[in-house]
C-alpha cells in the first residue's frame, strides 16, 4: 500500500474513532511503528490530527480556522506570558487552548489546570510538573471536549487564579454570551472561578 492511500485511511480512522494508537495501526497496515509515526507527522503538519504519548487524536474540525489561533504564535505567548510558574488555571476550550497547552508543556510551567478540552488536557501531561484535572461531563467526539451540566456542576466551586476564554464575546449589559446559552452559562461560572481575573484567548 502507498503512503498516500495509508493516510488517508488513517486519517478517516482518526476523524471517525477520535483517536488511534501507533501499535495498532502498524499491525493492521503492517508496517513499523516509525512508518506510521511518519504518517501521523504528515497528518499533523496538516492540521488533522495532534500527536499525543503513543499515538494521536483528531483536530476538532474548525480550530485551526478559528481565528487561526495555531498560527498566532504571539499570541499564544501573550497569554502565557501571564501565568507564573505553578499557577493554578481554568483553561476553557477554544481555538487557542491547544496551542496555550503545547507552549505551556515546552516551558515547563507546571501548571495546575482544570479543563474540559480532553485533547489538550492529554497534552498538558507531557509536563511531568504539571497537575492536570479534566471536568465531569459527555464527550464530544468532533471536538473532544466535555460538554453538558457537569461541566458546570464541576467548576462552580473551583477558586483558580487564571481563567483563559477563547471563542465569546461579552457585553456591559449581558456579560459573557455564546452562540450556546449553555455554554454562556458555563462561561460565567468559569468567570466567577477565575479569582484573579481572566485572560482572554
Amino acid at each position: 500500500m502507498v503512503a498516500k492511500t495509508r493516510r488517508a485511511l488513517i486519517e478517516h480512522r482518526v476523524l471517525a474513532a477520535g483517536s488511534i494508537d501507533f501499535g495498532s495501526l502498524a499491525d493492521e497496515f503492517g508496517v513499523s511503528e516509525m512508518t506510521i509515526r511518519r504518517d501521523i507527522d504528515a497528518l499533523a503538519s496538516k492540521g488533522v490530527v495532534r500527536k499525543v504519548l503513543g499515538g494521536a487524536i483528531a483536530v476538532p474540525r474548525g480550530a485551526a480556522a478559528a481565528g487561526d489561533a495555531e498560527d498566532d504564535p504571539a499570541l499564544t505567548a501573550a497569554v502565557l506570558d501571564q501565568l507564573r510558574p505553578g499557577a493554578s488555571v481554568l483553561l476553557m476550550a477554544g481555538p487557542l487552548t491547544a496551542p496555550i497547552a503545547a507552549l505551556a508543556v515546552r516551558r515547563s510551567l507546571g501548571l495546575r489546570v482544570v479543563t474540559a478540552d480532553v485533547a489538550s488536557a492529554l497534552m498538558l501531561t507531557e509536563d511531568p510538573r504539571a497537575e492536570v484535572h479534566v471536568t465531569g461531563g459527555r464527550l464530544a467526539g468532533r471536538t473532544q471536549t466535555l460538554t453538558g451540566g457537569d461541566v458546570l456542576r464541576s467548576i462552580e466551586d473551583l477558586n483558580c487564579e487564571t481563567l483563559v476564554l477563547g471563542g465569546v464575546s461579552a457585553s456591559a449589559d449581558r456579560g459573557i454570551t455564546a452562540a450556546d446559552e449553555s455554554w454562556a452559562l458555563t462561561l460565567r461560572a468559569a468567570l466567577r472561578a477565575a479569582s484573579l481575573g481572566t485572560r482572554p484567548a
